[in-house]
């Protein structure tokens, strides 16, 4: 909740606060001897987030000036020290315990009743969602305007999906280079007991033939070594960014496991394509006209290949798709919809 507060400081301090919300007259009040800077913040922080710190004097005290900086909240002061009929006058349909409280109420209604036309305005207009925070970017001086306002969370928001987007991706290059150097050691240890069956067997020249479990043995680990080579490629490919891991969408999928992959879509769901998104996911492979901001993929031209354990597409192949030829592949589905409908 944003919040309106009203800080009256001496000896025994008080402090009110107020929703930024227009036509709410929910308050609350509190005074205490030796109310101290650290615990006036861990009390505000509790109630919700300041975004105007008043005060009833016109020279700001210090202690006012302080816990505003602290929230990077709004300072309000009056022009003239409040003088006991107006603060009486102001706070006439609220009830406080201690004038020290009555005075905190004073400054928050005074503070609130210079900015009412703006919050009535973001109330009028903005989604309930988002009037708090362009109610700070206005009041605290951020923005200049409504729209303005709106652009700069739009901004914010791609910021943080851009940071967390990146956040993940080094997530992911660290458990892969884990996993990396994890199959190095072990193809050490194939590669050791290779190079120890192969003296094995040179030792023994007076054998003209090798045993069948011998030679079944040997092919064994080969393979196996094989296939952690080709696992090691393809995690250096991942990592260095040449190849986008493939999956196949199920409900079972996180948001953590989706992101940063190219996703096997195989029917057409809104709120489906919605999720893999908002997800972070690189693209969508699918042979159904989906809409959406990521790049899209037919199936057919996808060319997902085997690479190690990994089902993996070339980031090139997805960046030089044609993009005329996918826009006339959807236009023909659309219409194939179309005339099955009518039929």
């Amino acid at each position: 909740m944003r919040l309106i507060v009203g800080v009256d400081p001496g000896a025994t301090a008080g402090i009110a606060v107020i929703d930024a919300n227009s036509i709410t007259r929910k308050v609350e009040t509190a005074s205490r001897r030796n109310f101290s800077y650290s615990d006036i913040l861990e009390w505000l922080s509790e109630k919700g987030e300041p975004m105007i710190i008043a005060t009833d004097k016109a020279r700001v005290p210090l202690l006012v000036r302080k816990v505003a900086a602290a929230f990077g909240a709004r300072l309000v002061n009056p022009p003239h020290d409040l003088r006991l009929a107006e603060k009486k006058e102001i706070t006439s349909t609220y009830n406080t315990k201690t004038d020290h409280e009555a005075d905190a109420l004073a400054a928050a209604l005074f503070a609130k009743a210079q900015f009412s036309s703006t919050l009535e305005k973001v109330e009028k207009s903005v989604d309930a969602a988002k009037q708090g925070i362009v109610k700070k970017l206005l009041i605290t001086g951020q923005a200049a305007n409504i729209e303005t306002a709106l652009r700069m969370i739009e901004v914010r928001k791609a910021q943080k999906i851009g940071k967390e987007r990146h956040k993940t991706r080094d997530s992911l290059i660290s458990r892969l280079m884990k996993e990396l150097e994890d199959a190095r050691t072990r193809n050490a240890v194939l590669e050791k007991g290779l190079a120890e069956l192969q003296r094995a067997v040179q030792k023994k020249k007076y054998m003209r033939n090798e045993s069948a479990v011998m030679t079944q043995l040997r092919k064994s680990i080969a393979d196996v070594l094989g296939e952690k080579n080709r696992t090691i490629k393809a995690l250096e490919k991942i990592i260095a960014g040449e190849y986008i891991i493939v999956m196949a969408y199920s409900d079972q999928l996180t948001d953590e496991e989706i992101r940063g992959k190219a996703i096997i879509l195989d029917y057409d769901n809104d709120r489906i394509t919605r999720k893999i998104e908002n997800a972070g996911a690189a693209a969508i492979i699918t042979d159904f006209g989906i809409v959406t901001s990521l790049p899209l993929v037919q199936k057919r031209k996808a060319n997902i290949r085997q690479a190690g354990k990994f089902l993996v597409v070339e980031r090139i192949s997805l960046e030089q798709d044609d993009k005329q030829e996918f826009v006339a592949w959807l236009h023909d589905y659309k219409e194939k919809r179309k005339t099955e409908k009518i039929s």
